[in-house]
């Protein structure tokens, strides 16, 4: 069972920010015919404010 990664980065003028996220789907089909699916995430995410300090 595979699963893919993102990073995700994003920055403004006041913060920073990072999100990294592992995450599995897997599609399957039941016994009756419907389409279901397995799912799993897990996010880790970092923010850091860059703005002026007081």
């Amino acid at each position: 069972m595979d699963g893919k990664e993102a990073l995700l980065y994003g920055k403004g003028k006041n913060w920073e920010a990072q999100a990294f996220v592992e995450y599995y789907q897997n599609w399957y089909e039941d016994k009756d015919g419907g389409i279901r699916a397995d799912q799993l995430s897990e996010q880790n995410l970092k923010v850091r404010y860059c703005g002026p300090q007081k």
